[in-house]
């Protein structure tokens, strides 16, 4: 008996087994030498008893050790793959984890709220309940939406989706509203990456989603804002009858401060560079917007005054004009992007198309045309200076032909 105490306790130090499972294996070998213990007080006449109680015991034992050492291992495995997750070994370890699956569930849920973790830990531990999908992970996954990193927010929102599970509405609907943006210097648009997820969780869960430029509004609440959504341009060409400008301000006359309003700066923030509403500079009016800059990118940065467009009508072919003033600009352009539901551009219409523009020029009108693709979901008009120097633009405007 003493031997098999010792295997015990040796196990217990190497970490074999856990305390619990020690306490347990103890007790059945001390009621397997009680037993034993007895049996010589009664003084059986042979030695058969004794024998098959032992053998007894040491089933009893070898059963337990079968139950819980595989058991003591894959949770060994877990925490150590879990440990990996946000590491260069991360890809690898997440894989291995969504294979364990189920059992994995709580140390994951644990890896998830555990604020101490790196961010790239919680958002794997998020991604990895996603695709396990086991409703444990739910409300864990609800609370995970107020995490105060971005990426956690938004991979929690997608797992949310994949789980599919109702209680996740609220939250995600909550989601749509992520104050969180990511300056895309490709594209020069602000990705709202938590919204986007959120609104592509809601349609999996059957709630229908609008999206105008950078907000998404839950269908049945679009007609509370102003402007017009896709479903409201279907109604007929009417929307379009005001005038033949799609752009609002397109005179820069409106604004606050030292903002015209409805446009917004795309930009990589630099020394030396400078967008702002000019009211000494224009064309005609009041006021015209600015872009200035010194700085020496080491790639090609388009810096630009832009302006999404939700409502406009699809398949016809438009106009883009509007006036220039330059000085020793290094390049410089007008142009209107058309883009999918996906933020996939569909079209693309540009003043460079008819004339270069750059060093030094007084006002001028510049042209260029574009058609709308049926699968547009938004226009995005953009005043842009490539590189160094210094310009001016005044009435933009984007017509029906």
């Amino acid at each position: 008996m003493e031997k098999e105490r010792e295997r015990i306790e040796r196990m217990l130090r190497e970490g074999k087994i856990t305390k619990e499972q020690s306490e347990k294996l103890l007790k059945a070998l001390e009621e397997s030498a009680v037993a034993e213990k007895e049996r010589r007080v009664r003084k059986p006449k042979t030695k058969t008893v004794s024998i098959l109680i032992t053998v007894v015991a040491l089933v009893v034992i070898g059963g337990l050790l079968a139950v819980y050492l595989p058991k003591v291992k894959l949770q060994r495995k877990i925490d150590r793959e879990i440990s990996q997750l946000g590491t260069g070994d991360r890809f690898r370890a997440l894989n291995v984890i969504i294979k364990i699956g189920e059992p994995a569930v709580p140390a994951l849920i644990e890896a998830l709220q555990d604020k101490s973790n790196p961010f790239t830990r919680r958002w794997e531990a998020a991604k990895a309940l996603g695709a396990i999908k086991d409703e444990r992970a739910v409300e864990p996954l609800i609370k995970a939406m107020s995490d105060e990193n971005e990426v956690v927010r938004r991979v929690t929102a997608e797992a949310l989706g994949r789980l599919g599970d109702k209680r996740a509405i609220p939250v995600l609907k909550e989601a749509l509203k992520d104050p969180k943006y990511y300056y895309d210097k490709r594209t020069g648009i602000n990705r709202y990456y938590t919204r986007e997820s959120a609104a592509e969780a809601l349609e999996k869960l059957e709630i229908k989603v609008i999206q105008r430029g950078n907000e998404y509004i839950v269908a049945g609440q679009e007609l509370q804002e102003e402007i017009p959504t896709r479903d409201v341009v279907a109604e007929g060409e009417r929307l379009y009858q005001k005038g033949p400008n799609l752009l609002k301000n397109s005179g820069f006359e409106e604004g606050t401060g030292n903002k015209p309003s409805n446009w917004f700066k795309a930009m990589v923030p630099a020394p030396g560079l400078k967008l702002f509403w000019d009211k000494k500079v224009k064309y005609g009016g009041k006021a015209s917007v600015a872009i200035t800059n010194t700085h020496v990118y080491n790639r090609v940065v388009c810096n630009n005054w832009a302006q999404n467009i939700t409502a406009f009508p699809r398949g016809k072919r438009l106009e883009l004009s509007g006036y220039i003033k330059t000085k020793n600009a290094q390049s410089v352009v007008i142009c209107a992007q058309c883009w999918s539901r996906d933020n996939k551009m569909l079209a693309f219409g540009t003043t460079q198309t008819t004339q270069e523009i750059s060093g030094t020029t007084g006002w001028a009108k510049y042209t260029a045309f574009i058609t709308v693709p049926e699968g547009t979901n938004k226009i995005t008009v953009r005043a842009v200076l490539t590189g160094t120097g210094q310009v001016w633009f005044d009435d933009i405007q984007l017509a029906i032909q």
